[in-house]
């Protein structure tokens, strides 16, 4: 069976560009010829994060040699022999809007991995769902925001995305992201491969009685930044030592890390403080971006991953973290709350009620709250890495790969049955 992926490209250095690699990656071991279309030129293409894929990769048993094909985005219109097409979105994305406008018209099955990181959807974008033939979500939080947003159209609309959607859960290499690999990376410097006195510098500021946090986060206003700098300032005020690694995506050729140190002074932070508590991971990260082996070797590093998100849909940052064993403190929304399951109850930061208007983030997490959960989390790290190992077990690639199968045969027996991806004429 041959199927086409209409998404973001399978190398955008984003949690969303990974989760089309992956599924791209389960599905042709699974036996199934894989196409991604994707707005930028046609080309064979491994991650782009893709030190652990060759031939860029340098640590020989972490090499993964998946390739993925793409083509141009809406290439899969005259690409007669395809059997089904997985748009990959978001209801607020152009790109997808123009894809399921196409899937509307489709003589093939149109199947939707779809996400959203809001509380609410306007009915006129959540009603796009209509024009696939079935859908999936990553949480079942996520699921019940589409079917919440149709209510308003009625009981039609809101029977039909019931019995035409599933979850599906996002899913990492969980071979990759292990504790096992931490110590094959700790001392790697990405851009050269030598030997760096990296680990060395952590395990200093851990001898001298420091917190070790980390986060990662692309220049993008859902990722607190804020509440986690004020969290670090009220730490420091009650002397508590913290180096605060910042992982950020969009370190290349912009102000990212000059935008960092403003936020930081207005959380309060001083030069000093700044100076003695916020890092990258390592000198190359500001000028060469960062890797896979960096987000790894972070990870392994920390004793506490913050993710002082406002909205997720999945919130994968959050599954590397727990896979290789570091304790997490994140927001306590519905989707963080899904996603870890059975997870400590101390570990989440409450929320600002209607930070913003209705429909568009879930909400800001308190900076106060957010000191407290990252202190509780330092001082149960031990019990806690053991949990979040647990949690995230759930969510190997292979396992995501499955259900989006079973997801796209339910499509294709649906679109058997109506001969077309939309659902009902609809009379707006």
């Amino acid at each position: 069976m041959r199927i086409g992926i209409a998404s973001e490209c399978p190398w955008v250095p984003s949690s969303f560009g990974k989760m089309v690699f992956n599924l791209s990656r389960g599905l042709k071991e699974e036996g199934f010829d894989v196409t991604v279309f994707c707005p930028t030129s046609p080309s064979p293409t491994l991650f782009s994060r893709r030190f652990f894929y060759v031939p860029d990769c340098d640590i020989k048993d972490l090499c993964v040699s998946t390739a993925v094909h793409t083509q141009g985005y809406t290439d899969f219109v005259n690409e007669k022999d395809l059997d089904a097409v997985i748009v990959f979105g978001t209801p607020y994305g152009n790109v997808e809007i123009n894809a399921l406008s196409l899937c509307e018209r489709f003589d093939k099955p149109c199947i939707g991995y779809f996400v959203t990181e809001s509380m609410r959807i306007p009915p006129y974008m959540s009603a796009w769902v209509e024009k696939v033939s079935f859908f999936a979500t990553p949480t079942e939080a996520v699921r019940r925001i589409f079917i919440e947003s149709l209510s308003r159209l009625g009981e039609e609309w809101m029977r039909n995305v019931s019995e035409r959607s599933m979850r599906a859960v996002h899913g990492i290499d969980l071979n990759l992201f292990s504790r096992e690999n931490c110590e094959k990376v700790c001392e790697y410097t990405t851009w050269g491969g030598k030997s760096s006195e990296y680990k060395e510098h952590v395990e200093k500021l851990r001898r001298e009685g420091y917190m070790i946090i980390s986060f990662l986060a692309k220049n993008n206003p859902r990722k607190d930044i804020y509440a986690l700098l004020r969290a670090v300032k009220i730490l420091l005020d009650n002397k508590i030592n913290v180096a605060l690694f910042a992982m950020m995506i969009d370190a290349v050729s912009s102000e990212v890390w000059r935008d960092l140190i403003s936020t930081a002074h207005l959380a309060g932070l001083t030069d000093e403080e700044i100076n003695r508590t916020l890092f990258m991971p390592d000198d190359t990260s500001r000028s060469r971006g960062l890797t896979e082996y960096s987000v790894l070797k972070i990870l392994c590093l920390s004793d506490i991953f913050a993710y002082p998100t406002q909205g997720e849909a999945f919130g994968i940052p959050v599954v590397e973290a727990g896979a290789v064993g570091t304790a997490v403190a994140t927001t306590d929304i519905p989707v963080m709350r899904e996603v870890l399951e059975e997870y400590d109850d101390q570990t989440f930061t409450r929320c600002y009620e209607d930070a913003y208007p209705p429909g568009y983030v879930l909400c800001n997490p308190y900076p106060e709250d957010l000191a407290r959960s990252l202190l509780y989390v330092y001082d149960h790290r031990e019990k806690l890495e053991k949990k979040i190992v647990e949690i995230t077990r759930r969510y190997d690639y292979k396992r995501m790969t499955k259900e989006m199968i079973t997801a796209v045969e339910r499509g294709i027996e649906l679109f058997r049955e109506n001969k077309r991806n939309k659902w009902f004429e609809t009379k707006r």
